[in-house]
């Protein structure tokens, strides 16, 4: 855990937010905005509760030979219990579970090398100078700031004192409580259960990139006074004003196995792509995000490839984006010639006659 409180202060974030990868790009236009500082008459919808499906399961086939994707979203609504019904049956069959693509980010000299460096790395997550959130954002952003921290925060005053990044991270954290949303976790905890309860095999396509811990934490020190992630904190504000009603849509879409409605979600409004460069120029670019992203794809191809040609059954899962984009994985295997089909449409529920 504390190496990876290291990694954390150390890298900022090396990932946009999951929320922000939910859904592909579509051509419809995106839901008209509102002014900064106005919530969405939305925001207090409903999210589901309760017994729940999920979406069910693409096939991808190749003769004979069949993998089974479950596409995941995430935030998805935290008071659900997951009917797995259907991915334990195609996890029983499996001979084996290809994990989705992703990167691993470690400091050479592992543990013992994190914690001579952990404490010089939490201070990063503070401004500099012991200066507020307050004294270092335009006074517009300050007064965003200050109502959404009141609104979700108001007990925990010590996030004035974290860097913009840090600040943004706390401030989606609590949204999701207050809005009862998740990141997933009922899901990945019932999967893990699964997998060792059929014992089953995991493949792994993650990229590794180890970095010198006192070099890169000398050059964020360096250039930390340099890194401007007052943008960052202002995409997590627009999303904490605008966007939860859009999150809560497809957190329902995802629970009720609703295809269509994920499928036709619109554009997400806003870009994370600000929040992903903080890293890039924390490290001066020595951390090639983009580059590592698409060897991590690549590398899963491969994998979900070989699979299918050795095994009968694989089980798999990849974030949902990557599942119904016109140019995600399943989207390229179909161009190297597999057959892919989505699932049927979840039977409508019977009306109460009593």
């Amino acid at each position: 855990m504390k190496n990876r409180a290291l990694l954390s202060a150390l890298c900022l974030a090396f990932c946009a937010p999951i929320a922000a990868q939910e859904v592909p790009a579509s051509t419809e236009p995106p839901p008209p905005s509102v002014q900064p500082g106005v919530e969405s008459r939305l925001i207090d919808s409903v999210v589901v509760s309760g017994r729940v499906q999920g979406p069910g399961l693409w096939k991808v086939s190749r003769g004979e030979h069949v993998m089974w994707v479950l596409g995941l979203v995430s935030p998805i609504p935290h008071n659900i219990q997951w009917d797995s019904i259907e991915v334990e049956a195609r996890m029983s069959r499996a001979q084996e579970w290809l994990l989705p693509p992703s990167l691993s980010f470690s400091p050479r000299g592992g543990m013992l090398g994190g914690l001579f460096l952990l404490p010089q790395a939490n201070r990063l997550r503070k401004n500099p100078d012991g200066k507020t959130l307050q004294q270092v954002l335009s006074p517009a952003d300050a007064e965003r700031w200050q109502r959404l921290q009141q609104r979700y925060l108001a007990d925990k005053p010590e996030v004035n004192q974290l860097r913009p990044y840090f600040a943004g991270e706390a401030l989606y954290r609590a949204v999701l409580r207050q809005n009862s949303l998740g990141r997933s976790g009922v899901v990945g905890e019932t999967l893990e259960r699964l997998r060792k309860q059929k014992r089953l095999r995991t493949l792994s396509t993650t990229v590794e990139q180890k970095f010198s811990g006192r070099q890169a934490l000398r050059q964020v020190n360096a250039s930390a006074a340099q890194v401007d992630d007052r943008a960052c904190l202002r995409r997590y504000m627009d999303w904490a004003e605008r966007e939860i009603p859009r999150s809560k849509h497809i957190a329902n879409a995802w629970a009720l196995g609703d295809i269509d409605t994920l499928r036709n979600a619109g554009p997400n409004p806003g870009d994370w792509e600000v929040c992903r460069q903080v890293v890039a120029r924390a490290f001066d670019n020595t951390l090639s995000l983009r580059a590592a992203e698409a060897e991590a794809e690549n590398r899963w191809l491969a994998a979900a490839e070989a699979a299918i040609a050795r095994n009968t059954s694989t089980f798999a899962t990849l974030p949902m984006h990557q599942v119904i984009s016109s140019n995600g994985l399943l989207a390229r295997l179909k161009a190297r010639g597999y057959e892919v089909e989505a699932p049927a449409a979840p039977a409508a529920p019977k009306p109460d006659k009593s």
